[in-house]
């Protein structure tokens, strides 16, 4: 547990690869899409589109044949402005990598456990799209205490990306949502500093203190390490 800056992860992703039977090499850290897709080939037998009739309405979804990584990202709203540079990079990684990911926003899933569980949501979302990673982006509610948990039962690895906006300003289902998630990315340096202080049991990962990194870097070390 503890910080991880992105210019130390070789050792952490060598570990990491390693545990998980992939086999690091240093390009891996340039970019790690490209060595992870080469060693997990095995396409989805059946597309997850279209949807069942029972899936929530996700505000958007970036298909792709390979089983690892899929992302389902969870955001209070979809067309926030605060969102929209993770969306540009999320549609560039789809278009030149394949990745897969797909966007829940809080409407959806607040009308779609109106009338079932949190746990009846996150079966189906499994059904649907056969996630590997669940990322809360300025999420709030419905459920943010419980969904991490109810992902983590499945295997499903789960991150929260926190910015001074959030923590300036963070409810307490954020809060219990920060506590409750496998990793906390931090939207800078500083501020990882200050997630470790406050939730020393949780891992942190943060960019360099340069800031020459890019969104587009940190997403894929952060997928590697996951």
């Amino acid at each position: 547990m503890g910080q991880i800056p992105l210019p130390c992860l070789g050792l952490w992703l060598n570990f990491s690869l390693k545990s998980k039977g992939v086999l690091w090499t240093p390009k891996m850290l340039m970019n790690p899409f490209k060595s992870l897709f080469g060693q997990s080939l095995d396409p989805l037998s059946q597309p997850a589109e279209p949807f069942s009739p029972n899936s929530p309405s996700y505000a958007w979804t970036f298909q792709s044949p390979y089983q690892r990584p899929r992302i389902l990202i969870l955001v209070s709203s979809a067309k926030a402005n605060s969102f929209q540079a993770f969306y540009n990079v999320l549609k560039q990684l789809h278009s030149a990598e394949s990745l897969a990911c797909f966007c829940l926003e809080s409407t959806a899933i607040q009308q779609w456990t109106a009338s079932r569980s949190a746990a009846a949501l996150v079966e189906q979302i499994i059904a649907d799209i056969q996630p590997t990673i669940a990322l809360f982006i300025a999420y709030d509610q419905p459920h943010s205490e419980t969904l991490p948990a109810l992902f983590k039962a499945q295997n499903i690895a789960t991150v929260c990306h926190v910015d001074e906006s959030l923590m300036a300003t963070a409810t307490q289902a954020q809060t219990g949502l920060l506590a409750s998630c496998d990793l906390l990315y931090a939207a800078t340096a500083p501020l990882g500093d200050r997630l470790s202080t406050q939730f020393p049991d949780r891992t942190v990962f943060y960019p360099q203190l340069s800031g020459t990194t890019t969104l587009e870097t940190q997403i894929k070390e952060l997928i590697a390490m996951v």
